[in-house]
């Protein structure tokens, strides 16, 4: 994979007719039409979210290795400036205490290195105004039914997730391999951190907004907004690394991406940044400094909301999720996709990280 690619492929489907990006090709195949065919379009797509799994993989490598490099010569520099115990002046020191003393401030320059390589790489598809630019806006309005409707869900998702964790350690525990480790622990561990909460709160959100609902679901967005919401949904999960957090973020990035889709981007990042801010760093320590008895009480009452929600919401807006399904779907066999190189590389992968956490 060349770094050209990358840059220039940000999948738009043609109709084999004609030669230029003028004429993008829907959702699924017209098999009909002289010259065109069911297995071309595969190709096609094929091709098309190879280089978005490849993009994908190098952005987590740039971030990986220039964020940690940078981050801990930062965290460095501070040390040397402001600690005055001088153990703490040296990278040997900081390295081993990446992850929790000094993982706020080395996970938001990642993220800083991250929308940096955005920049460099898609500056082309950020500039675009049309259906497949990263800041692509929809044709129509946002209502606070929809955006309430999708917050609630978001936070039922989130405490459902923490009950499939809670059986999910209960399962290794029987197992013998203790309690799953997640990258919600290793968060919790460096600590309310000035540097942590602005990475999760509104880097983290940003930047991955801007990389799956915006450079990768746009580019897949040709080829049927369902599948591209599925897809993006899926690589989001298996991106964070670890069982529990990747259920739920596969469930989240169904959500965001149909607000990427039918409203725009800017409402994704809006919902997103919400989640994290409200759900993740403040509800916890509110609910944490009530006493237990009435801690119990609210989180039983919230439990029996968000059941009920689950059931409610959805039957309310059956009949819209129904006709978005309905309008933007492809073809079934679009998903055999899945089978392309950097794809399967990037699923096994982040199955490994999944594998490490669980036996770590």
């Amino acid at each position: 994979m060349q770094l050209a690619e990358v840059n220039e492929g940000i999948g738009v489907a043609m109709h084999p007719n004609h030669g230029s990006a003028s004429a993008p090709m829907p959702g699924a195949p017209v098999t009909g039409r002289p010259g065109w065919s069911g297995r071309q379009w595969m190709q096609s797509l094929r091709r098309v979210l190879n280089r978005q799994a490849g993009f994908l993989l190098l952005y987590a490598l740039i971030t990986q290795l220039a964020g940690l490099l940078v981050g801990l010569l930062t965290q460095l520099e501070w040390n040397i400036l402001a600690d005055p115990d001088d153990s703490h002046r040296s990278l040997e020191y900081i390295f081993e205490h990446t992850d929790a003393e000094y993982a706020g401030t080395i996970n938001l320059v990642m993220g800083l290195c991250g929308l940096v390589f955005l920049v460099l790489v898609r500056r082309r598809q950020i500039a675009d105004g049309g259906p497949t630019g990263i800041f692509h806006r929809s044709q129509y309005r946002m209502t606070w039914s929809v955006f309430l409707g999708c917050f609630f869900l978001l936070f039922s998702a989130q405490l459902i997730a923490g009950i499939y964790g809670t059986g999910l350690d209960w399962t290794t525990e029987v197992m013998g391999l203790g309690p799953i480790r997640t990258t919600s622990d290793i968060i919790e561990a460096a600590g309310d951190t000035l540097p942590m909460l602005a990475y999760t709160c509104f880097v983290a959100p940003v930047v991955e907004e801007i990389v799956f609902r915006g450079a990768i679901l746009n580019s897949l967005k040709p080829y049927g907004k369902v599948f591209a919401i599925v897809t993006t949904s899926a690589m989001f999960g298996f991106f964070h690394g670890d069982l529990t957090q990747g259920l739920f973020a596969f469930i989240v990035g169904l959500i965001l991406g149909y607000l990427s889709c039918e409203y725009s981007i800017f409402w994704s990042i809006l919902v997103h940044i919400s989640n994290n801010l409200i759900v993740s760093n403040l509800f916890g320590p509110w609910l944490s400094g009530l006493n237990a008895d009435l801690a119990d009480l609210v989180a039983l009452m919230l439990l029996i909301a968000c059941f009920v929600g689950l059931i409610v919401v959805p039957s309310l807006s059956e009949r819209r999720i129904r006709a978005f399904v309905m309008a933007n779907r492809t073809y079934s066999n679009a998903y055999s996709s899945w089978a392309a190189p950097w794809f399967v590389v990037l699923l096994i992968t982040e199955g490994i990280s999944m594998l490490r956490l669980l036996l770590s």
